[in-house]
Parts: structure tokens; C-alpha cells; sequence
């Protein structure tokens, strides 16, 4: 009896003590044991990030997993776990952790906007916190739309087509990103540009718009890095057309058809043309020959409203001494520039050119600008050139020319003393042509201005532009000249189109 009443007065303290055991160290115990697991499965866009992470593991365990792709061309992963998807496609990424390994399949779809990291200088991941400054949008409910509303984010990706056309691979990256297949080039894209070359890429891709399914082409003109084209700019001729954009659009229409040819496209097709200044100029004029003509392209059919053209800084090239009108049948045509740019205003309405569908004019607030500076100054930071000198940045460029106080003026002085000189495009043929040749071949530049100033016709330009200006000011206007060659920029216009 003693052991029984002894064995009932143990349990009794033992039930006791586990009623007054202080709450939650049972809890924190099973804590302790909590599984550590990894999400089986992740879905992430095209260039975009997102975050894979090992459940219950504090942060300072979390620095000692090893992270690894198993297919970093399509998925990558960085020391952290942030996940990076590179293009469409499926990869293992696992997380070593106390030698044990956790996998998770992370798939890479297709989105609708990203970061444009080829056009990301030095792009650090750690340092920027996975953020790129430079963001495309490209959907394809866009071209479910008619051509004739404007839509500004295919602005913007013609702004980033054209800035990333000086090469051929950072413009296939691009067009790849927002799911277009793999972009075909011409000869002369992959050649030293010279006065009569012109390079094109083409791509495609399926897409579905009201119910149809058509094959939407995109058109991509070499509008960067280009050099000695830039010269068959200036070559207007006497009559027609400029004569120097006409041959390149005849050359860019047979392309066109060649590439159609070549892929045996048939059925609905939609186009979408970028190009910036001379790229633009000659989409401008090719759009309206397709449009006008639709049995140039055979094979396939299509609309005016099917034709997206988007350009950026494009001249007037079209002859309109008739009175045609370039307007009214033309509204699929976008010509976006900034408001001081010289380049648009070239050939001058006094030489019977113009240009044909809509003029978008970027003509920001001063709210805008500052955040379109701020955005400048964020992407584009001071870098060293050959000789390790810091190199001014496109912000400080901006902000050191003040165009906002400076462009107008100069824009008006230039263009009234062109005409003052060379009253008609005859006059201009035979006058100025060759000399701004030469100079041009190398790109616009203020280097092209200062030489320009330090010929014979430089100082009868300089007279002149006194005298059109009411005060002696022509070499210090001009040697401003940044106030308006900067609002040519791609990068620029880029910037300014986010808050525009």
C-alpha cells in the first residue's frame, strides 16, 4: 500500500509541475524543429526578378546557402536567392544548405514589360538593388488598337529599339525580351557604314488582336552608331522626294520583301517600324509607299490601320511643292520628338518638304524635366575614357547648356540663317550640300559645329546669323549648340518620354 500511495503522490507532482511549466518553452522547442523546406515550383517574368528563399532559416543561416542555376541562360540566380529570369524556358535552382540540397523548378514566361538590362551600362545587381533605371513595355493588346492611337509605350520601345540598334545582338536582345523571334539583318547592317549603306532587322512573332490571328513584323533601321550614312541625310536632290532617304526606302522595301519571301509569310500581317533621325526618316517614308501600295508586298495582306509606325526624330523628306497633303490619310504615322530638336526641322518648310502623318512634340513642364533629369543622372553615371579623364555625363551635358533657356533662340537663328543663305532647295543643292558633306561624315557632333565655324562659309554663316539674330552672338550661341544637338539624344528622349 506504502509503494502504491508513494507512486500516486510522484505522479500527482509530476502532472503539477507540467501545469506551472512557464508558457511557450514547449513551443519554442518545436520551433527548433521546424522542417526547413523551398517552394517546389516558381513562375518569374523575362527580365524580371524575384526573390527564392529557404523556409525557416533566420537570416544569418540564410548567408551560408550556396545558390546555383542549372541553366543560368535561362535562369539566374545570385548569392541571395534573388532569381533573374533571362528568357522563356525552365531551370533547377538549388540551395545547398548544411550539405543538404533544396530544389525548386522556376519557370520563365512571357511578360508584358521588364528591365532592359543591354542597355543598362555597367549594371551592378548588388549595388542598384536588382533595379535597372531603364524599363520596356511591349504588349500585344497594343496592336489590337488602331494605328492611329497613339500609344506611348511603343514610343518608348522604338526610343530603345533605335538606342540599342548600333548593334545587331543588343537589338535582337530587345525584340527577344518581348518575344519575337530570333531578328535577320541585311548585309550592310553587319558592314563599316558608308554614305549609301542602310541596316536593317526584321523579326516576328504570333499574335491575336480582335478575335484574329495575324503575324506582326517588327522593322528595325540601324539608327545609332552609324557614322558615314548620316552624310546621304544631306543629299536632297532638285526635285521629288529627298533624294537621299527615297533610296534608302526603296532599299528597305526590298528587304522587306525578300524577308517575306524568305519566311513565307502569308495571311493577316501587322508591321511595327522604329528607327530614330535617319532611321525614322526612312520608316516615315516607307510606311506611306506600303500603305499607298499594298501590292508591294505579296502574299500578305493588311490594312493602313495594321501599320504601327513609330519614329523617333525623323526630317521631312517628302516633296509637298504640289500641296499633297501628309497628313490626314497618314494618322498610323507617329514622328515623336523633343521640342528643340534641330534634326525634325531639317529640310525647312521653305524647301517645300514635310513629313507624313502626326507630329508628337515632347514639350515638358518643369516638373517633367526634373524628374527626367533625375532619372538621366540615375542611369547614366560618370564613367573614364581612354586617357582616364572623367567624361561629362548626358545630365551634365543637359544641365551645363540649359536648354530650356538657350534652345529656342538658337533653333529659330540656325534655321532663319539657313534660309537667309539659301533661300530654296536649289539654292541649297548647289551651295551648302557638299560642304556640310564633308563634315557630316562622321556623325552631328559639336566637333562638326566648331569646324563648320572655322571655314570661309562658317564665317559668312556667323555674319549672317548675327545679322538674323539682331545681336553679335553667333559663336557663343553656337558654340552652345549642345542646348539642341542634346535634345537629338535617344537616351534623352527616352528619359523625357517617361513624364511626358
Amino acid at each position: 500500500m506504502v509503494k502504491k500511495r508513494a507512486l500516486k503522490t510522484i505522479v500527482a507532482i509530476a502532472l503539477i509541475a507540467g501545469l506551472i511549466v512557464p508558457a511557450g518553452s514547449g513551443n519554442a522547442a518545436a520551433k527548433t524543429k521546424k522542417k526547413i523546406s523551398i517552394s517546389k515550383t516558381m513562375n518569374v517574368n523575362v527580365t524580371n526578378f524575384k526573390q527564392l528563399k529557404l523556409k525557416n532559416v533566420t537570416k544569418k543561416q540564410a548567408k551560408n546557402i550556396k545558390w546555383k542555376s542549372s541553366k543560368s541562360s535561362v535562369v539566374k540566380v545570385y548569392k541571395d536567392g534573388m532569381v533573374y529570369g533571362v528568357k522563356k524556358g525552365s531551370a533547377k535552382v538549388t540551395a545547398t544548405y548544411k550539405k543538404k540540397k533544396y530544389t525548386c523548378k522556376v519557370t520563365v514566361k512571357q511578360g508584358t514589360s521588364g528591365w532592359a538590362y543591354m542597355l543598362e551600362p555597367d549594371f551592378d545587381p548588388y549595388k542598384s538593388n536588382y533595379k535597372y533605371n531603364i524599363k520596356w513595355h511591349f504588349s500585344d493588346g497594343y496592336f489590337a488598337k488602331n494605328a492611329s492611337e497613339y500609344e506611348k509605350n511603343l514610343a518608348e520601345f522604338s526610343t530603345l529599339l533605335s538606342c540599342a540598334s548600333g548593334t545587331s545582338a543588343k537589338a535582337n536582345e530587345l525584340l527577344s525580351v518581348a518575344g519575337f523571334d530570333e531578328m535577320e539583318v541585311n548585309d550592310d547592317y553587319n558592314k563599316e557604314p558608308g554614305k549609301n549603306t542602310l541596316g536593317i532587322g526584321f523579326a516576328t512573332k504570333k499574335i491575336k488582336a480582335n478575335g484574329k490571328e495575324y503575324t506582326l513584323i517588327a522593322t528595325v533601321i540601324r539608327s545609332n552608331g552609324y557614322g558615314a550614312e548620316w552624310s546621304s541625310n544631306l543629299d536632297a536632290g532638285t526635285t521629288g522626294d529627298h533624294k537621299g532617304f527615297t533610296e534608302a526606302k526603296e532599299k528597305l522595301i526590298t528587304a522587306l520583301q525578300a524577308y517575306i519571301r524568305k519566311k513565307d509569310i502569308t495571311g493577316d500581317v501587322k508591321f511595327f517600324f522604329a528607327g530614330h533621325s535617319r532611321g525614322g526618316t526612312v520608316n516615315n517614308l516607307a510606311e506611306a509607299e506600303i500603305a499607298d501600295n499594298p501590292d508591294l508586298l505579296s502574299g500578305v495582306s493588311y490594312e493602313r490601320e495594321d501599320i504601327y509606325g513609330y519614329n523617333m526624330s525623323a526630317l521631312s523628306a517628302v516633296d509637298i511643292s504640289d500641296g499633297k497633303n501628309v497628313k490626314d490619310n497618314y494618322k498610323f504615322i507617329h514622328n515623336i520628338f523633343m521640342v528643340y530638336d534641330l534634326v525634325p526641322e531639317l529640310m525647312p518648310p521653305e524647301y517645300k518638304f514635310g513629313r507624313y502623318g502626326t507630329d508628337v512634340k515632347i514639350e515638358p513642364t518643369e516638373a517633367q524635366t526634373a524628374k527626367s533629369l533625375a532619372l538621366l543622372k540615375k542611369t547614366y553615371p560618370p564613367k573614364e575614357d581612354e586617357d582616364g579623364e572623367t567624361e561629362k555625363t548626358l545630365y551634365e551635358i543637359y544641365t551645363d547648356c540649359q536648354p530650356e533657356e538657350n534652345a529656342e533662340a538658337i533653333l529659330c537663328h540656325f534655321i532663319d540663317t539657313l534660309i537667309k543663305l539659301f533661300p530654296t532647295r536649289a539654292d541649297y543643292e548647289a551651295g551648302l550640300k557638299e560642304e556640310l558633306e564633308k563634315l557630316f561624315v562622321s556623325g552631328f557632333s559639336m566637333d562638326v559645329i566648331m569646324g563648320l565655324l572655322n571655314t570661309p562659309f562658317g564665317e559668312e554663316f556667323a555674319e549672317t546669323y548675327n545679322e538674323v539674330a539682331g545681336y553679335d552672338m553667333a559663336v557663343m550661341e553656337l558654340m552652345n549648340f549642345n542646348a539642341i544637338i542634346i535634345q537629338h539624344y535617344t537616351e534623352v528622349i527616352y528619359a523625357f518620354l517617361q513624364y511626358a
